[in-house]
């Protein structure tokens, strides 16, 4: 609209506000940073956008360790360690030709064994005045074995056992 010298004209014009979609401008990875040797732990991906929106995606995943992998829905799988192991999880996602990574270091936990169960070897009888020898082995949480040397002890007045495993049998009425 304009006016001059009392006159006033309009005109109009047709346009178009053109939709421009928001491009992919980072992404980032979410989840613990550490996970238990034979456990799992679960990551998600975050895209960032050029309108400052986020928006959950699923990106390409892997991992660059021996001791794990990583399915496609970002679920890290640790294997047993011989020590605490560093793994970097790594995502990568595309869009409209925009490819963006991201990356997060990751420490697999070497977990002790615990100790699972006590078993004794030895004979089953020993005669009067005699003696017999036990021994003790410990079964451990991630399936070994190893000798050990227990607290040893015995519930009869007629026999005696040391520290060494040295069962030393008395005199008995029957």
């Amino acid at each position: 609209s304009y006016t001059s010298g009392g006159v006033t004209r309009t005109a109009s014009a047709a346009l178009t506000i053109v939709d421009i979609p928001a491009t992919l401008s980072s992404l980032s990875i979410a989840g613990p940073s550490s996970v238990n040797e034979g456990a799992t732990a679960s990551y998600a991906a975050t895209a960032t956008w050029s309108d400052n929106t986020t928006s959950a995606v699923t990106p390409a995943w892997s991992e660059n360790s021996a001791y794990a992998s990583i399915s496609a829905g970002g679920v890290l799988t640790a294997s047993s360690v011989p020590g605490s192991q560093a793994v970097t999880v790594s995502a990568s996602y595309t869009s409209g030709g925009v490819t963006r990574t991201a990356s997060m270091a990751v420490t697999i936990v070497d977990v002790p064994a615990t100790l699972s169960s006590l078993s004794i070897s030895g004979p089953s009888s020993v005669n009067e005045g005699g003696s017999g020898t036990y021994a003790a082995t410990a079964t451990w949480s991630d399936n070994t074995t190893t000798a050990v040397t227990p607290s040893w002890s015995e519930n009869s007045s007629y026999a005696t056992i040391s520290a060494g495993g040295v069962l030393s049998a008395g005199s008995v009425p029957s």
